[in-house]
């Protein structure tokens, strides 16, 4: 009997023993990685919309940013050309920062784009598989071609070449190295029409033989030709529009004056009925068959302060049934000619409000309205005529101006109250997260902070401070938080009990506070000096870590869902630390140019968004597996973009999408790939 028992413990022990000296085997890094899904983008410029161009076949729509006064990175977006969709963004290298993209040209079969840049570089982009085809090494301020595509007319400073296949023909054209050139080659590539300074040429193609000069009062900005009306026009910088005929450079008319603006620009429609003169925010119309005027149309509204955005950029359709103008605010819109109206917005700056408590929408803030998009495909669903400041449960809309607060129901718009109080100014509004009370910025006396609490159902006021400003909210209502600061100096920091107004903990001014979601934990970080961690039952001091390598606001700190861990992010490191003990959990170390790292709201996944040198990357990384990025086995999500980002994001409530603006501001919705996305959506 002991022979038998001692046998089968032997057969028990034996596959242990050996599965425990078996090396575990990682599984390949392709399993391990994880694509995160795009649902969908919205592109936009944020700066100067410099060119515009249509390609001949109808299919797309190319525009190509300046840096302006926002000094950021040219991009080239590209549309399509029927549903004004966003397609893609070519970054123009991040070598040439300092250099404005200034011209597009699709070849005539619409298979390549060029890009002319002031800088000495020229990609032209394969859009059948839209990576970059080829680059010369030419600045440029306009491009043309002949029908074929033959040729490529660059147009430089005081040069001018022709690109075939391999050959590069360089001549100059003006005596000076500073005069800008703007070209237009005929169809058969015959002959090249030159606008540079105060005159016109004609260039024979072949032999780079000058056929005319002429004259003009005002410097050129801007040049375009119709060969089958023998006609030729540019755009002076006066606004004075001049028209010369092709054959012997004779003048044709000059229209009158365009108005206001800092650009002229003149182009013939592809069919060559009419010729467009975009200047300022005014649009005029002329019959090519004796060049009257047709109609004169006004592009923009009045935009307040600032005034009214001028026009930048002009293409035909290829239809000739429409326009497209770009403007220096960043916004492209399309109108029908020649009766003016507006067709559609191809490209305008949004700014994201945030996520409905359901996730399935999405707000935004466009000017004098909000819009209601849907979160998983970004269809437009609702129009609001006002915007303001949103209610987390949307719900209602708070309008601030000087001497009134108007409190909107949303999304309807109708009025529900208003707040004002006499010699008291408005400045901003904020409302808690459960929506139920509203805190006021105010002015009044001499200067003097005022901050209110309200109750959003009754709109009555249940707490006021002097001196104090409103800075936060804690997560589920309990504290805010306000600026203190007296006449007598000495600023500070309050948390305040929501109930009472009663003060529970008082810091110094230049802290900056983060509550845990369930409010159990405050991280108080005191810039370059250290972090504290208090607990918010008794406000005492559990522990804290030094934090000296801080630089402006490249700092971040966040709670998970559950509490449990502590994210700590500062410049390229990224710290995890159990939130009641400060232990250590993890290091991430050697994020080149970290912008943005947090726990998603379901707790699935940390968040290492990075940008910097002409790319961006977003990176989920799966709770359990929160280990350095570049070690090649743990379960991740990566989505790289190629222009630079601004690292702002949001999430939705549940945590499976996010939303993140580019600088250029694009917006892309990602899914979280470590949590089910896949939902029943509840009925209209």
């Amino acid at each position: 009997m002991k022979r038998w028992l001692a046998v089968m413990l032997w057969c028990w022990w034996l596959p242990r023993v050996a599965l425990a000296q078996v090396i575990p085997v990682p599984q390949p890094q392709q399993e391990m990685w994880i694509a995160v899904p795009l649902l969908w983008s919205q592109g936009s410029h944020a700066d100067i919309v410099s060119a515009i161009a249509c390609s001949s076949d109808g299919r797309w729509i190319a525009s190509a940013t300046a840096r302006g006064d926002q000094g950021m990175q040219p991009v080239v977006n590209l549309w399509t050309a029927p549903t004004g969709r966003y397609l893609r963004s070519f970054n123009t290298d991040w070598r040439t920062y300092l250099g404005d993209a200034t011209a597009l040209l699709f070849s005539p079969d619409s298979r390549y784009l060029a890009v002319a840049q002031e800088q000495p570089r020229l990609p032209i982009y394969d859009l059948s598989t839209f990576r970059k085809w080829t680059e010369y090494a030419l600045s440029g301020y306009s491009l043309s071609t002949d029908r074929y595509g033959q040729w490529l007319a660059v147009g430089g400073a005081s040069r001018v070449s022709l690109i075939g296949g391999f050959s590069i023909r360089t001549w100059r054209v003006a005596p000076s190295d500073n005069e800008f050139v703007y070209v237009w080659m005929t169809p058969d590539g015959r002959y090249l029409a030159a606008a540079l300074g105060m005159r016109v040429q004609l260039w024979r193609a072949d032999d780079q033989t000058l056929v005319w000069e002429q004259p003009i009062p005002a410097k050129a900005q801007c040049i375009d030709g119709f060969a089958p009306a023998d006609a030729v026009a540019v755009g002076r910088e006066d606004g004075v529009v001049s028209l010369f005929r092709l054959s012997d450079g004779q003048p044709l008319i000059a229209t009158l004056p365009q108005g206001y603006g800092f650009v002229h620009l003149v182009a013939f429609s592809p069919d060559g009925t009419l010729l467009a003169s975009a200047r300022g925010h005014t649009l005029r119309l002329w019959r090519t068959t004796d060049y009257a005027l047709v109609n004169e149309i006004t592009l923009r509204e009045w935009a307040g302060y600032g005034g009214t955005p001028q026009a930048t950029s002009l293409a035909w359709s290829r239809d000739s049934a429409s326009v497209l103008v770009g403007f220096e605010d960043g916004e492209i819109r399309q109108y029908a000619v020649p009766g003016g109206q507006q067709l559609r917005w191809i490209a305008r700056r949004v700014e994201p409000i945030g996520f409905d408590p359901t996730s399935y929408r999405l707000a935004v803030r466009y000017r004098d309205q909000t819009e209601i998009w849907d979160s998983a495909s970004g269809r437009v669903l609702q129009v609001v005529p006002h915007t303001g400041i949103l209610s987390p449960d949307w719900r209602w809309l708070a309008q601030v101006s000087s001497d009134r607060i108007t409190i909107r129901r949303f999304p309807d718009g109708s009025v529900a109250h208003i707040i004002q109080q006499q010699e008291v100014s408005y400045l901003g509004a904020r409302f808690s997260p459960d929506s139920r009370h509203l805190l006021l910025e105010a002015i009044f006396g001499a200067g003097r902070w005022l901050t209110v609490l309200y109750r959003t159902d009754l709109w009555q006021p249940e707490w006021q401070g002097e001196d104090e400003m409103p800075l936060l909210w804690s997560p589920r209502s309990t504290f805010f938080v306000t600026h203190f600061s007296p006449n007598v100096g000495n600023s500070q920091v309050v948390v305040r009990r929501r109930q009472d107004g009663a003060e529970m903990l008082r810091l110094p001014a230049a802290s900056r506070l983060v509550f845990s979601p369930n409010e159990r934990w405050l991280a108080v970080v005191h810039p370059r000096d250290r972090v504290d961690i208090y607990r918010t039952t008794d406000w005492s001091l559990k522990w804290q870590f030094p934090a000296t390598n801080m630089v402006d606001n490249w700092w971040c700190v966040d709670f998970s869902g559950d509490e449990r861990y502590m994210l700590w992010r500062s410049r390229e490191q990224v710290t995890v630390y159990e939130a009641g003990t400060g232990r250590v959990v993890n290091d991430t170390i050697g994020m080149a140019s970290l912008m943005d790292a947090r726990f998603t709201p379901d707790g699935s996944a940390l968040l290492l968004h990075s940008s910097g040198m002409g790319a961006t990357s977003v990176l989920f990384v799966a709770i359990g597996w929160v280990v350095n990025p570049y070690n090649a086995f743990y379960r991740s999500a990566f989505f790289g973009d190629n222009p630079d980002s601004a690292g702002r994001g949001w999430f939705s409530p549940d945590g499976k999408l996010y939303l993140y603006q580019r600088e250029d501001g694009t917006l892309r919705m990602l899914a979280n790939p470590f949590t089910r996305l896949v939902r029943p959506r509840p009925r209209q």
